[in-house]
């Protein structure tokens, strides 16, 4: 697995998706998949040889998640 670094601030929101799968319950399928995305700028996916649909680590002080961007 590539193990190439970016520091980055994450900025949080909702997207209609994540609002439509939270009505069907937080342990949805669908509500995971809406959740589960990375939105990411392509230069820097560029900089970091991620391609889309490609699984990606993102770590935080207090917690370590995979995600697609």
């Amino acid at each position: 697995m590539l193990q190439q670094k970016l520091r980055v601030t994450l900025l949080t929101g909702r997207t209609i998706e994540q609002g439509v799968g939270k009505e069907q319950g937080k342990i949805s399928q669908e509500y995971f998949e809406a959740c589960s995305m990375v939105y990411m700028d392509s230069e820097d996916m560029k900089k970091l040889g991620v391609k889309n649909n490609t699984n990606v680590l993102v770590t935080t002080p207090q917690a370590q998640l995979f995600s697609k961007p």
